[in-house]
């Protein structure tokens, strides 16, 4: 696969800053075009200037999720994402 095969399956990213509400994610997303967006932060410090940290990924599914307060899963997912969950708490 050329690069410019690659370059027109590629999508733009989508940047979502963290102090974003889960039902404006949403609302951005039953826009359209995406159901996937980077979570960044600003992070600011005396020595430097601000700058924006990339601190996740945010799903459809996992904003579905947290609405109905329970796992999602399908027939490519194992166990582990659960385990996941998990260490996590």
């Amino acid at each position: 696969m050329t690069i410019k095969q690659l370059s027109s399956v590629l999508r733009e990213k989508t940047f979502i800053d963290s102090t974003t509400t889960c039902l404006q994610v949403l609302s951005y997303f039953k826009q359209g075009g995406t159901h996937l967006a980077i979570v960044t932060k600003v992070v600011t410090s005396e020595s430097s200037d601000p700058y924006l940290k990339k601190i996740g990924l945010i799903t459809l599914e996992d904003i579905i999720e947290e609405i109905l307060d329970a796992e999602i899963e399908d027939e490519f997912e194992g166990e582990g994402k659960e385990e996941r969950r998990l260490q996590k708490e």
